[in-house]
């Protein structure tokens, strides 16, 4: 773990262009890394100049996005960029084969009764996972600690931090990192610059060697497996434009 080392910093952007091949995947969040965090989620949207440069980038190198929405809620807001592939609900949409059956909607009903009355938090129920957000709490820590007390009674589920947010997901091995690397495999990719910027993206820095991986954690507090950072989320513009300066990305599709 460490605090890592500004990308885009001048004796660092090297490590762009000694990655980055024609044959790597470039790998995204969403929430917080594509588009800003926003007090009202459903309001996220990538600002007008990332998804400009999102769209040149997808046209000239294979392109995911990872995220922890449903696939039927990320998928419209990257609508029309020439994505390589869109995951969402922590890469259980679309389902890999021979995933088990999950019990989420009785686990919805047993966050409901167990945090009846306790302010400022939503369920979100997805196809295969619980985000409880809690952004609007008076008390977070309190709030955060409550919730991850009813997460633990539950059956078959693995609790996730995120930011303002507890992800209850299922213990079935699928999760972001599985699910870059399998898309890495089905797109010939050999290796995989990924950005996150919370708990949930750590799974996919720790999944890869890093002879395979470079990631990229966006914001400077805290420890993260990732040996590189962007200092702030508007950044993320920035790290798009280097990308596409890089001659070894290859050129644009014709």
């Amino acid at each position: 773990m460490s605090r890592g080392l500004d990308i885009l910093a001048k004796r660092h952007r090297s490590a762009l262009a000694g990655f980055v091949t024609p044959g790597t995947l470039l790998a995204f969040d969403f929430d917080g890394t594509l588009a800003p965090i926003v007090a009202d989620r459903d309001r996220a949207r990538m600002r007008a100049s990332t998804r400009r440069l999102l769209e040149r980038l997808a046209a000239r190198a294979r392109t995911v996005v990872a995220s922890g929405r449903q696939l039927a809620d990320l998928a419209p807001r990257v609508a029309g960029v020439p994505l390589a592939g869109v995951f969402g609900g922590f890469g259980h949409e679309p389902a890999p084969a021979g995933l088990p059956d999950v019990p989420i909607a009785t686990w919805v009903r047993h966050l409901e009764r167990a945090l009846a009355g306790l302010p400022g938090i939503a369920i979100e129920q997805k196809p295969f996972a619980v985000s409880v957000h809690f952004r609007a709490a008076p008390d977070p820590a309190a709030t955060k600690a409550a919730i991850k007390r009813a997460a633990r009674e539950l059956p078959l589920v693995r609790i996730v931090g995120g930011l303002a947010t507890v992800n209850l997901l299922p213990d079935t091995g699928v999760h972001k990192g599985t699910t870059v690397e399998r898309a890495r495999r089905e797109l010939g990719c050999d290796r995989v610059l990924y950005v996150g910027d919370d708990a949930t993206d750590e799974e996919v820095f720790r999944h890869a060697p890093a002879s395979r991986l470079l990631g990229i954690r966006v914001g400077m507090g805290g420890e993260s497996r990732a040996r590189y950072r962007l200092r702030e989320q508007r950044a993320i513009d920035d790290l798009l434009r280097a990308l596409l300066s890089l001659s070894s990305l290859g050129r644009p599709a014709s």
